[in-house]
């Protein structure tokens, strides 16, 4: 057991505009800068950290596609984090709602999701690279090499957050994943989604819950749910 508590949940808001509106394929960064900014007093010391151990996804129930980004009037965000000042800070900021590329949603719901022991999770986009090269790893073609820099890189947060050694953890896709196209910093990223499986104890599985999976989960890649 680690020292220290982990989050036993997410937070999850239903967000509105007041017409639909294009939200820029680049919201990742938006987000990620609008949650720095309202972090409170722990911003400098979660942006300076080797693992800034927080993650989040924006999705929309419905919604059609443009060359620009994506048309809706309704939007979940997750945010979710292994510091509970974090959520604690963030749940007060969602009740003014978020403002992002000139945009204002609105806070219709405000809730907490809470995280599964089971080993099976629906993922967002992860992320891996080579550790020599630094280039991206293709599960679809190196499936052995992907899974091991998955389970490595969330057993360093581990270590990282508990100063203890992880548990032993093994990760796979149930299901042949999905290529995201990801464009964050003016750099075209790609990553893979789809049902996943953490082979681990019920502690590690929820911490990946509050950190996501792969590298750049600050970014907002790599949720599991």
């Amino acid at each position: 057991m680690p020292i220290k508590p982990i989050p036993s949940y997410r937070l999850l808001s239903m967000l509105r505009t007041s017409q639909k509106t294009v939200i820029p394929w680049t919201y990742r960064e938006s987000l990620q800068g609008w949650i720095y900014k309202h972090m409170g007093s722990i911003s400098e010391q979660i942006h300076s950290a080797p693992f800034s151990l927080f993650t989040f996804s924006l999705s929309a129930p419905s919604y059609k596609i443009s060359k620009t980004g994506i048309l809706s009037d309704t939007w979940l965000l997750r945010i979710a984090s292994a510091h509970q000042q974090i959520l604690d800070t963030m749940e007060k900021e969602l009740t003014r709602g978020v403002e992002l590329d000139g945009e204002k949603l609105s806070p219709v719901v405000i809730t907490k999701e809470l995280f599964t022991d089971e080993p099976i999770l629906s993922s967002s986009p992860i992320v891996t690279f080579e550790k020599q090269t630094q280039k991206y790893q293709n599960p679809l073609k190196q499936d052995k090499e992907f899974c091991l820099a998955v389970a490595a890189s969330l057993a360093n947060r581990w270590k990282f957050f508990t100063g203890e050694p992880s548990p032993e953890i093994q990760f796979t896709f149930k299901e042949q994943p999905v290529a995201r196209k990801i464009l964050y910093r003016n750099r075209h990223l790609t990553g893979f989604e789809g049902m996943v499986e953490l082979k681990t104890v019920p502690e590690v599985i929820r911490f990946a819950q509050c950190v996501g999976l792969g590298a750049k989960t600050s970014c907002g890649l790599g949720m599991v749910v």
